[in-house]
């Protein structure tokens, strides 16, 4: 019995090696994948944000990949690319903060989607209720809004120019406008810009735009 159960153990050990997510772009390599999804990989990319976007769109333009939009924040910006078959979608998101990783997002079109599809279709089956209830994107879209009005407040409470962004310190916690800080729920960071400005979200798909 003993003898099975090492066996297993390192059948399992093997199969997750073997299994485990390799990164399709070199540039990637070193990076941690940090989630996971039916219709998304999201990298995080530690390092000089002007490099990291250099080796990117490098390796991109050698494998066809075309440039679609780009938009430019205050304190960040985010481009798309799209692969010359259609097929794939990847985003890159940078923040100016050179403290905070550069974001990457693979996004398979609908070809590539076949069987995650076929899953994410079982698990809303099983789950019937939470999907119909509640969506990532409107949640996130919420949050944001949220963060805007408190932005907005604080600006009117304590005068200021619009050159300012406040501090989470400013906006969050017990005793300021949000009790918690809203967390985005598909693991997105939120970039907040100058005053009268949207606040932006990490992953490329929610927008208050």
């Amino acid at each position: 019995m003993c003898f099975w159960i090492m066996a297993g153990l390192v059948l399992g050990g093997f199969m997750s090696y073997a299994l485990r997510p390799v990164p399709p772009f070199n540039f990637l390599r070193g990076h941690r994948l940090v989630r996971t999804e039916d219709h998304f990989d999201a990298y995080e990319l530690f390092g000089d944000s002007t490099e990291l976007s250099r080796k990117v769109e490098s390796e991109l333009a050698g494998l066809r990949f075309k440039r679609i939009t780009e938009e430019r924040w205050p304190r960040g910006r985010k481009v798309e690319y799209r692969s010359a078959d259609e097929e794939t979608r990847v985003f890159l998101v940078s923040v100016s903060d050179q403290a905070q990783p550069v974001s990457f997002w693979i996004v398979p079109v609908q070809k590539q989607l076949r069987l995650r599809t076929f899953l994410s279709d079982v698990r809303s089956v099983l789950t019937l209720t939470r999907h119909h209830c509640f969506s990532p994107v409107n949640a996130c879209i919420a949050n944001m809004k949220q963060i805007e009005g408190a932005q907005e407040t604080w600006a009117l409470e304590n005068p200021k120019r619009t050159n300012e962004i406040p501090s989470d310190a400013d906006l969050f916690g017990p005793h300021a406008y949000i009790r918690v800080k809203p967390e985005c729920p598909e693991g997105g960071r939120y970039i907040r810009g100058y005053i009268g400005e949207h606040p932006h979200c990490s992953v490329p798909w929610h927008s208050l735009e």
